[in-house]
This record gives structure tokens, sequence and C-alpha cells, in this order.
């Protein structure tokens, strides 16, 4: 059985633009999936849905077999592009420890996961910074602290790399394939599939909110052009990181 399934997936704008047209995969326990598209091809919109941040007109969502309700979407962390936005507390490890306090979990295993996350995520000796002054990269890490903590079955990262120079970029994502190494699934939406597609199991690609092609990335990546996502000249899909062989 697929850890999430997704069916027919149709979501309309007021106007009555499509922003998303009948999309279907699924996806295993512990993959890797890079979704990819020019800007409005419908990726965020994709991710927003999932998570139940907007509701599709058409189609279903299921994680685990069971169609997805609130509770259930939970099994969904969303780190989002613009990380201020998810920044809500004055120190790291409170800021860690907001989402938590929401599911009302006990402070013993509060703490413990709060601790857990910030060794995991390089952020211990700024526990009690203020998260509006961390770098870029730090502020990325910190959100994704924010939601593993909450220990959801997908992880989902809205362009990870937006607005990051190369050394944040490197510790990033040294860190994103990290927790697919520790059997996290992880899904990836970017349009600089340049930096994480050899991490990937597999990669999809968007256009105008339908879904162009999906499968392993060596053989979809050729339609990536088509679809207005920069592929370098002459490099396989299984070459396509940032991080040093």
């Amino acid at each position: 059985m697929a850890l999430l399934e997704v069916k027919n997936l149709s979501y309309r704008f007021p106007d009555g633009t499509w922003a998303l047209k009948d999309i279907s995969f699924s996806l295993n326990t512990s993959e890797f999936l890079v979704i990819s598209g020019k800007n409005g091809s419908g990726k965020t919109m994709l991710l927003r849905c999932l998570k139940g941040l907007c509701r599709p007109q058409e189609g279903t969502i299921s994680i685990a077999g069971t169609v997805a309700s609130r509770r259930v979407r939970r099994e969904i962390g969303l780190v989002f592009q613009d990380t201020d936005s998810q920044l809500v507390a004055q120190t790291v490890e409170r800021d860690i420890a907001f989402g938590l306090e929401q599911m009302g979990l006990p402070d013993d295993e509060i703490n413990s996961r709060v601790h857990a996350a910030l060794n995991q995520m390089d952020l211990f000796s700024h526990r009690r910074q203020r998260p509006r002054t961390l770098s870029g990269g730090e502020k990325r890490r910190l959100t994704i602290a924010g939601v593993l903590a909450m220990d959801p079955s997908i992880i989902a990262l809205d362009e990870p790399f937006a607005n990051l120079d190369y050394p944040s970029v490197i510790h990033v994502l040294e860190h994103i394939v990290s927790l697919r190494g520790q059997g996290h699934t992880v899904i990836v939406v970017t349009h600089e599939v340049e930096k994480v597609l050899a991490h990937a199991d597999r990669l999809m690609l968007l256009d105008q909110g339908k879904l162009v092609a999906e499968g392993k990335p060596d053989e979809v990546i050729i339609h990536a052009p088509a679809c207005g996502v920069r592929i370098p000249p002459g490099v396989t899909a299984g070459e396509m990181t940032w991080l040093k062989p």
C-alpha cells in the first residue's frame, strides 16, 4: 500500500483558472520525490492541497489508505519557502516547541523532541537565540527542525534553497539528504533540480497545472526543458547534486 495516494486532484481559482488539473500519483514509504516545473506550474498549490491549506474541488488524497482528514493531514509536515512566515516564538527552542504544544503533548515529551530536533539540525548552540537573528540557512534548518519534532510521516519542502548563499545551500542539502538516509519520506519542490536530483528516487514535472511526466529521474529528465526547467548541458540526472561525490 502506498503511503500517499493522490487521485484526480484538481483545484480551480475563483476566476475559473485551473491551478491543478487531474493530478494523480502515489508515494511509498522512505521515497524521495522531487517535484519541478516553472513558476506558476502548480507546484506550491499541490503542496498546499496535500497539507489541507487549500481544498481541491475534485479528487482525493489518502495517507496510508485513509482519505485525508484534518488529523490525517498532520502526517504531512510542510516547510514553507518563506521561512519568516513559519517562525513564531522568541527563541529557537521555543519555536520548535510551539507545534508540539498545540498537539497537547506532555512537557517531558516536548523537551525530548525539541532537544532531538536541535541536535539533528545542528542548532543546539543557537537554542536560546532569537530566530529572526539567524542566517538564512539557519532559519531554514529551524523550520525543518520544527516539522521534524512533530514526527510526520512525510516531510515536504517548498523551494528549500530559495534565497540561500552557496554554503547555506550545501548545509541545508546535506540535512535533507540525511533525512532520506534515516528513512524519512521526503518531497522537495524546486525548479533548481541540478542541486538535488541525484538523491531522488522519482521526478515529477508539472506544467500549467498538469502532470506532464513522472517516474525515475533518468527517464523523466528529458521532458524538463519543455516544462521550463533548466538542465545543465551534458549532465545526467544522477550527477545533479551540489554535494561533493
